[in-house]
């Protein structure tokens, strides 16, 4: 999993987006976070040899790539840390704590880190 912190113009895009496009880029995140967060639970609680667990990983996994895609569009750092934080939740849920203590590294502004060591302090190094 990589991401990269934002940069003036977001790779890739060719322009600059606005406070609106990555507020919704960040909503579409959060939402596809939360809406994954089933699925990363029943993973986690997967026993060895449920037939289903093979689809599930699939499908959180497709979720998952697509989230830190969206991420990494994000061109203001609030927005993106805020992005940062419904995947480390995610990695949480599907008990990938390795995947989300490398995230949290990638949070950098005060504010956001303590929000998430509030809800996780399972992250405190």
């Amino acid at each position: 999993m990589s991401l990269q912190p934002p940069s003036p113009a977001p790779v890739g895009s060719g322009k600059l987006l606005s406070p609106s496009e990555d507020a919704e880029l960040a909503g579409r995140v959060k939402f596809l976070c939360d809406f994954s967060s089933a699925i990363a639970k029943s993973i986690a609680a997967a026993k060895p040899g449920d037939p289903l667990l093979e689809t599930k990983r699939t499908r959180y996994m497709q979720h998952k790539l697509r989230a830190v895609q969206l991420t990494n569009a994000i061109g203001d750092r609030l927005y993106f840390e805020t992005a940062i934080n419904a995947l480390i939740t995610l990695c949480i849920d599907a008990n990938e704590a390795h995947d989300a203590q490398q995230l949290f590294r990638a949070v950098t502004l005060q504010q956001v880190r303590d929000a998430i060591l509030r809800t996780h302090p399972e992250l405190r190094e």
